[in-house]
């Protein structure tokens, strides 16, 4: 428009045009992810049915006295990631 370039109207037009529909996706990401976390956090009494958030949360809960286990939880990340 008027010689502005594609990147300029991408910016300047197409972003904020889509930024509403950003934040509802972005909202709605975040709280399927808490969803993850919070639910078993509160609803579950065996350690061994955490889904690997909540697993990964209480290894780095317990590394604070033992420092090996940082190593763990940092691979359980990069392997939480992964997929």
């Amino acid at each position: 428009m008027d010689g502005a370039s594609e990147w300029r109207i991408f910016s300047r037009i197409a972003v904020p045009m889509m930024m509403p529909g950003l934040i509802t996706v972005f909202l709605f990401q975040f709280v399927g992810i808490w969803n993850n976390f919070l639910l078993p956090y509160v609803m579950l009494a065996d350690d061994t049915k955490f889904p690997l958030t909540l697993g990964l949360y209480t290894l780095l809960n317990q590394g604070a006295s033992q420092p090996a286990l940082y190593t763990l939880v940092i691979m359980g990340c990069f392997l939480a990631i992964l997929p």
